[in-house]
């Protein structure tokens, strides 16, 4: 865990604040932009209408319709409107289970549905690339639309062959998810020879990217990258990722990716519990903010940040009644870090490389019972200064031996 002295750390818990502000402001202009004044029976062309251009453009790239990007917006509209009836199949055959179900409710509701007014924006817009399901917002309501043109069309295609490819794709989509979750980053090859153990039909390389992609957008769960082809979105720095150990990738088993790939998961261990146990205490937080605390100390403890950086991050909304209560919380963080599955590590946690590598106990097996707090921090094996066994490159004392 490098050390970052204090005003550097001030400076980057600002820089954070700063940017979900900014992040929040943004998704509120999008908000207000994209949901239309579209009537309940709109035709395609009517829909198509009322967006904007890069819009329209998005969906004819989202289709591969070539020829028409020099067009102008109406007779872009137009084309768009004749060509995507013919080619709704190919759309309809990259979706998971969530945006069939809510395809099929918003046609079963006559082509519009009445929402939430927290409806997702970001969903929103992914579904309207794909030109699946536009928003409107009607007499103060919002609410989901599907052109009638594109009702009919799923109405004809929808049955048992379509329902056997979403639940071939929801599986794809959550065990890649899964993947990256705890790995971060994935070769491509080692990728999809892992997808290819996890499934039981042959993978279409081709047909598999193509869900993959048309998923991006909609969860937000991955994002491509250069080196790697795609990469959990909360990677920051993936060249880190290139060098870390020559240990094999934790052997996680399906049923542990499939859980990972859900769109809200995060890590529950018997220690995040007994952290998030101490703060609810002392705090008394709502669910809510407890798992969004979870998740940011699981990203940050991922990003390789120090301790003292996490303590930061805890302390600017936590006031710290005493230095007992200090030192406890600290203790907590410490557990959670050492028991945390970590992508620099392949999806171990700390505690089980130093066990590899002292030849102590299997480490395949998920929820082991953790050793003790002396164990784990005061190993007499370890001196203080020497390299910390969980393979950090750091010096024990800086690392999982940290008071």
């Amino acid at each position: 865990m490098k050390k970052t002295d204090k005003k550097t750390r001030d400076a980057l818990l600002r820089g954070l604040q700063g940017m979900m502000e900014m992040q929040r402001k943004m998704d509120e202009k999008r908000a207000h932009e994209i949901w239309k004044n579209i009537d309940p029976g709109a035709t395609l062309i009517e829909v198509l209408n009322t967006l904007k251009k890069d819009e329209v453009d998005s969906i004819r790239k989202a289709y591969e319709f070539q020829g028409m990007s020099a067009l102008k917006k109406a007779d872009m509209a137009l084309e768009v409107s004749m060509l995507v009836p013919h080619s709704f199949q190919k759309m309809l055959h990259r979706l998971d289970q969530e945006r069939y179900d809510l395809l099929k409710r918003v046609v079963q509701s006559d082509g519009f549905l009445m929402v939430d007014q927290d409806f997702s924006t970001r969903k929103l817009k992914s579904l309207m690339t794909g030109c699946l399901v536009f928003g409107s917002c009607h007499n103060g309501q919002r609410a989901l639309v599907v052109p009638q043109e594109l009702q009919d069309c799923f109405r004809k295609l929808d049955g048992p062959d379509l329902r056997k490819i979403i639940k071939r794709n929801t599986e794809w989509i959550m065990l890649t998810n899964g993947l990256h979750y705890y790995y971060g980053v994935m070769r491509s090859k080692v990728r999809i020879d892992t997808m290819e153990r996890l499934v039981s039909d042959p993978l279409d390389i081709h047909e598999y990217s193509s869900v993959i992609h048309e998923s991006m957008d909609y969860y937000k769960r991955i994002s491509f990258s250069s080196a790697y082809g795609y990469k959990d979105t909360r990677v920051m720095y993936e060249e880190k990722l290139e060098k870390r150990n020559q240990t094999d990738y934790y052997p996680f088993t399906k049923k542990q990716l499939m859980e990972a790939g859900k769109e809200n998961h995060f890590d529950a261990t018997p220690e995040m519990i007994e952290f998030l146990a101490f703060i609810d205490y002392f705090y008394d937080m709502e669910d809510e903010r407890l798992i969004e605390i979870a998740k940011k100390v699981i990203t940050m403890i991922n990003q390789e940040h120090s301790l003292e950086y996490v303590l930061d991050y805890l302390q600017s909304f936590l006031e710290i009644p005493s230095k007992e209560v200090f030192e406890q919380l600290t203790d907590c963080l410490i557990n959670v870090w050492n028991n945390t599955r970590i992508w620099v590590l392949k999806g171990y946690t700390p505690i089980e490389i130093r066990l590899k590598a002292e030849n102590k106990q299997p480490v395949n097996v998920m929820n082991q019972a953790a050793p003790s707090k002396e164990e784990d921090l005061n190993s007499k094996k370890t001196g203080r200064n020497d390299a910390c066994p969980c393979g950090s490159g750091k010096k024990y004392k800086h690392c999982c031996g940290r008071k």
